[in-house]
C-alpha cells in the first residue's frame, strides 16, 4: 500500500490548478520533481517565501509579522485563481494563513508536514526563543554551519537513504540563500509568532488534507489531532505516505503527485 488515507465527507472537485508554497530553506525549485510528475495539462505556480530566493523581493521590507507575509503573498496572486493550495512545512503554515485570509477561497488546501500555530502562550514563547537562538547561529556562524546543524536534526534522518546526488542537490539549494535574509525570516515566521489559522482555513475552504510521512511520528500525531479538532467544520483528510519522513516533497514526490491528482 502506497499511502493510507483517513477521510471524512468525500466531495467532488473540478480540475485543479496548483499553487505551491515551499518550506524553510527551500525555494520554487523544491517543487520541480513533483511538478514533473503531475499531468502537464494542469496549471501550476510556485511562490517564493519572504527571506528566500536568489533576489530580494521589492516588498520584502514590509514584512514584519506572520500576517504581513500572508498579505504579501496574497497580493502577488491578486487577480489569479487557483483551486488547490499546497504548502510544505513552513509553507504549510503559510498556506493555512492564506486559506484563512484570502478573499477568493481555495476549494482544496493540502498541508504537507504542516501544523497550526501554538495555543499556549508559554509554549509559543519557548518556540520564539528557540527560533531566535537558531537565527543567532546564522548571524554569528554563517549559513554552512547552520545548514550542518539543520540537516543533523532527527526530523531529517530518513533523508540519509536518498541517493548522494539528490542529497547534494538539496543541500546546494539550502546553501544558495542569503544568511541575513534567512535569519530574519526565521525570526518573523517562527511557529511561536504564528496566529492560529486552522479553524478559519477549514471553514472557508471546506476541504483540507494533511500529508505526513510514515516515519514522521510527531507530525502524524499533529495531523490526526488537527483532523479531530476541525472535522466538524469541513472535509479534513489525513494521508500517511509509506517510506517517507518529514520532507515528503523530496522523498516521495510520486506519492504526493498521486494524492494531488485524486479527484474524489
Amino acid at each position: 500500500m502506497d499511502h493510507v488515507t483517513i477521510a471524512a465527507s468525500p466531495r467532488r472537485t473540478t480540475e485543479p490548478s496548483f499553487l505551491f508554497v515551499h518550506g524553510f530553506l527551500g525555494g520554487t525549485a523544491s517543487w520541480d520533481a513533483l511538478r514533473a510528475r503531475v499531468s502537464p495539462t494542469l496549471r501550476t505556480h510556485a511562490l517564493s517565501l519572504f527571506g528566500h530566493g536568489a533576489e530580494r523581493a521589492r516588498d520584502e521590507g514590509e514584512v514584519r509579522s506572520f500576517d504581513d507575509e500572508i498579505s504579501r503573498l496574497l497580493a502577488t496572486i491578486e487577480g489569479q485563481s487557483f483551486d488547490t493550495l499546497v504548502g510544505y512545512s513552513l509553507g504549510a503554515r503559510v498556506a493555512l494563513g492564506m486559506a484563512a485570509r484570502s478573499r477568493r477561497s481555495f476549494s482544496r488546501v493540502v498541508l504537507v508536514s504542516g501544523r497550526d500555530g501554538l495555543g499556549a502562550s508559554d509554549e509559543a514563547a519557548a518556540r520564539r526563543d528557540v527560533d531566535d537562538a537558531l537565527a543567532d547561529v546564522l548571524d554569528t556562524r554563517g549559513l554552512p554551519a547552520f545548514v550542518d546543524r539543520w540537516e543533523a536534526l532527527p526530523l531529517f534522518d530518513s533523508q540519509r537513504a536518498l541517493p548522494d546526488a539528490e542529497r547534494a542537490a538539496h543541500r546546494a539549494r539550502r546553501l544558495a540563500h542569503d544568511p541575513a535574509r534567512v535569519s530574519r525570516a526565521l525570526r518573523v515566521l517562527s511557529l511561536g509568532r504564528m496566529p492560529r489559522y486552522g479553524r478559519d482555513a477549514v471553514a472557508r475552504s471546506g476541504r483540507v488534507e494533511l500529508v505526513v510521512g510514515e516515519h514522521d511520528t510527531k507530525f502524524r500525531e499533529l495531523a490526526q489531532r488537527f483532523q479531530a479538532d476541525h472535522a466538524h467544520l469541513g472535509d479534513v483528510r489525513v494521508h500517511v505516505i509509506a517510506g517517507a519522513g518529514h520532507d515528503v516533497v523530496l522523498e516521495r514526490p510520486d506519492a504526493l503527485a498521486a494524492i494531488l491528482e485524486e479527484r474524489a
